[in-house]
């Protein structure tokens, strides 16, 4: 189906968005601990690209509790589901990096006063 054809206009990707951002980490001949090191080295990298200083603490703060967590994992079935747990966190900060910095980009909500928050009495 051509949607320009049909009146829809073309969607465009937004400045800094990158297509083919994806990581085979779990598909790839690594060893398990290879495979978590990459995947938390990535979580952190994708992490760095959130809009708001209070998102990336938040993020460095789940992924270093959760690798902790799972550092003693020795039944490779447990290994196995905690990677794909990790990749999947890491598809949704890609996803939430890409939504949250588009939304950030348009916001043009109140501007804060320098007497307070605003919205709120003195």
């Amino acid at each position: 189906i051509n949607a320009e054809y049909m009146g829809i206009p073309r969607m465009t990707a937004p400045p800094g968005y990158v297509a083919n951002r994806t990581y085979n980490i779990i598909s790839s001949s690594l060893t398990s601990r290879q495979k978590a090191l990459c995947l938390y080295r990535a979580i952190l990298r994708e992490a760095k690209l959130m809009p708001s200083q209070n998102r990336i603490d938040f993020i460095f703060a789940k992924a270093r509790k959760e690798y902790r967590e799972s550092k003693h994992l020795t039944d490779p079935e447990d290994i196995l589901l905690q990677l794909r747990y990790a990749d999947t966190m890491l598809d949704t900060i890609i996803v939430q990096a890409e939504h949250l910095s588009k939304l950030f980009a348009t916001y043009k909500g109140p501007k804060p006063s320098k007497k307070g928050r605003p919205g709120r009495r003195q």
